[in-house]
Order: structure tokens, then C-alpha cells, then sequence
């Protein structure tokens, strides 16, 4: 049976906000799963690619990186309640399809172990549906301690 790790966390951690903990994490999962396949969902079409691109290229060799996530001429075919995603309206149809396409590139991608990296609102629908796809599935989370210090500092 091929496995997967699911690793939800906040997307700013993916390719903005750097912290240590976070590439401990991904190295950990890639290391620990053995992993021939990292598919992320990377909101970023251009740029110098999230972190965990950077940790695939320049660690592990053989093993390939992949934005698993919809393209902007994928998204425009399909209809989004909340195409600008102003507000918290969130189209749950339209979720549904963009996950479907990462276990549909995932399953295609991945020969043994995969890495999935999502954002947290999709972390364990995500886990559900690539365990119906035939999966053994492992859910992680990360989040840095300090952000949520940041949070309780700006509290009025």
C-alpha cells in the first residue's frame, strides 16, 4: 500500500514566513517516510518557489517537487462562489475540485511515499479522500508557538 503524510499549516510558513521549526518538519517527513513525491498545494504560480521546493532541490535528490493545486486557467473553468476569496465565504464545490485534483496528481505522481502540504483548513478532508484513493494515510500539523505569543501580544 502506498503511504502519504499529510502536513497542514499556515501558507505564510510555506513561502513567506521562515521559521526553523517548519523545515525541521518537512526534513522530518521526508526523512521519516522515505518519501519519492512532495505535492503541495502552493498558492504561488511564479516566484522563487516555496520553501519545501527549495529543501527538495537542494536535499534530496531523486525525490520530485510538485504544485499539486489547480492552475489559474484550471481554477477559471470551474464555477467559485468566491472567485476573489474577499470575506470568509468559502465555495465548498469548488474546494471538493481543487482537492480532487491533488489526489488525482498525487496518486499519479507518487511511486512509494508521498508528502502532501496543504494549508490547515484542508488537512483532514485532504486525508480522507487520498485514503479512499488507497492510501495509508499519517496526518501531521504545524504551527510555530511563537505566532501564536505574536497573537496573544497584539490582544487588546
Amino acid at each position: 500500500m502506498r503511504r502519504v503524510c499529510v502536513l497542514g499549516t499556515n501558507h505564510l510558513y510555506q513561502h513567506e514566513v521562515y521559521r526553523k521549526g517548519y523545515f525541521l518538519e518537512v526534513r522530518d517527513a521526508i526523512s521519516t517516510h522515505k518519501v519519492d513525491f512532495v505535492g503541495e498545494e502552493y498558492p504561488k504560480e511564479n516566484g522563487p518557489g516555496s520553501f519545501a521546493k527549495r529543501i527538495v532541490d537542494t536535499e534530496y535528490p531523486g525525490v520530485r517537487w510538485k504544485n499539486v493545486d489547480l492552475t489559474k486557467s484550471e481554477r477559471e473553468g470551474i464555477p467559485d462562489k468566491n472567485p476573489w476569496g474577499i470575506g470568509p465565504l468559502q465555495d465548498l464545490d469548488f474546494q471538493i475540485a481543487r482537492e480532487s485534483a491533488w489526489v488525482e496528481r498525487t496518486s499519479a505522481e507518487t511511486k512509494e511515499s508521498a508528502l502532501v502540504i496543504c494549508g490547515f483548513a484542508h488537512t483532514f478532508s485532504i486525508s480522507e479522500r487520498l485514503r479512499l484513493a488507497g492510501f495509508e494515510v499519517e496526518v501531521r500539523v504545524f504551527v510555530d508557538g511563537k505566532d501564536d505569543q505574536l497573537i496573544r501580544d497584539l490582544i487588546e
